[in-house]
């Protein structure tokens, strides 16, 4: 049987079973693992359908990248990165994408290091004071339009699309634990930040705000207290979505 184990305040480890991790689901949370799958892009098919998805938004609805004629979003950090995907079980459509990029060596930047170095004050948790290997950065974070305004759908399916946005940080969670990152950072909306914090994501805000994509501040979080904070219900969705990121990568590992 599947088990995750979950790192208590004192240290020790809890194992969490398949039929005891799914419980604690919301209604919401039902509907959404009802819903969607979490995929991992371990082929050019999979990870060109996150830079199609990242086009849509980034380019075309947000305007903070040109469009391009391919139509597809991608820069020089997609080489070092791993590409998740939140799914629909019903159509396969890719409802959200993120990526979690992972520098190994001193010449590969994190995107804030290249892009908002300045704006980080707390210089103690700046990235370069840490191992490359050691490091990780939350990017590209992307949901389709569909998934985001509510349309005709009843309650549980909508509250479950607002999982969506969720499951994606879990996601990039579940990347940065399996690929043994423990500094992880992003740039985000600081009211964002705040509302992460509703389910126990707690980002700490190392910088000031700064005009990127939007009014952006940089956050850092541990990986390795990150699962003990997550409220329960939290933890549930995580496990689910860790479930299937070990499901999507089992292939790689034969």
């Amino acid at each position: 049987m599947y088990a995750l184990r979950r790192r208590h305040g004192d240290g020790e480890m809890s194992v969490v079973t398949e039929s005891r991790a799914r419980t604690g689901f919301t209604d919401a949370g039902l509907a959404f693992t009802n819903a969607f799958s979490a995929r991992v892009a371990t082929d050019e098919s999979m990870r060109h359908k996150s830079y199609r998805l990242r086009h849509d938004v980034y380019c075309v609805e947000k305007g903070f990248e040109p469009c391009r004629g391919d139509l597809v979003e991608t820069d020089k950090y997609d080489l070092y990165s791993q590409h998740g995907l939140i799914q629909s079980n019903f159509t396969e459509e890719a409802a959200g994408s993120v990526r979690y990029v992972m520098p190994t060596s001193s010449s590969q930047l994190l995107p804030i290091e290249a892009s908002c170095s300045d704006a980080i004050t707390e210089l103690k948790l700046h990235p370069s004071r840490f191992d490359r290997h050691d490091i990780g950065e939350v990017s590209r974070l992307a949901v389709i339009p569909a998934f985001r305004k509510n349309g005709k759908q009843g309650a549980k399916e909508a509250e479950a699309m607002k999982l969506v946005s969720t499951s994606l940080y879990f996601l990039a969670g579940a990347l940065a634990v399996a690929n043994k990152r423990t500094h992880n950072f992003v740039m985000i909306e600081p009211r964002l930040a705040r509302a992460m914090r509703l389910v126990g994501v707690n980002f700490t805000q190392i910088g000031d705000v700064v005009d990127y994509h939007g009014e952006r501040a940089p956050f850092y979080i541990n990986s390795q207290t990150f699962l003990s904070e997550l409220t329960p219900a939290s933890f549930d969705l995580y496990s689910f979505i860790e479930k299937d990121l070990r499901r999507s990568l089992a292939p790689l590992s034969v």
